[in-house]
């Protein structure tokens, strides 16, 4: 049931409504937050970004790769992937 709620979001965000979009924004938001942690403790080269919303593939990626990058002062050394990808 979780799953067919975030396939909902994705395609109601897909195709412009608002409250969906913000939505997906927070949650990137929440995820770049995370990965920032990561990297500081880590200092990985690349992540590779998996479980069931990355299954959305670079629709979700683009919007955390856009908050990582304000987290992180526009560094762009690091780069996300989703897991279809090789780091």
């Amino acid at each position: 049931m979780e799953k067919q709620l975030h396939q909902r979001i994705f395609q109601r965000a897909k195709s412009g409504e608002q409250a969906c979009i913000s939505m997906i924004n927070n949650w990137a938001k929440q995820i770049a937050a995370g990965l920032a942690q990561i990297i500081l403790l880590f200092d990985p080269k690349c992540l590779l970004i998996g479980g069931g919303l990355s299954q959305q593939g670079d629709y979700l990626l683009n919007y955390v790769k856009t908050s990582y990058l304000l987290v992180r002062h526009n560094d762009k050394r690091l780069r996300l992937l989703s897991p279809f990808f090789n780091c």
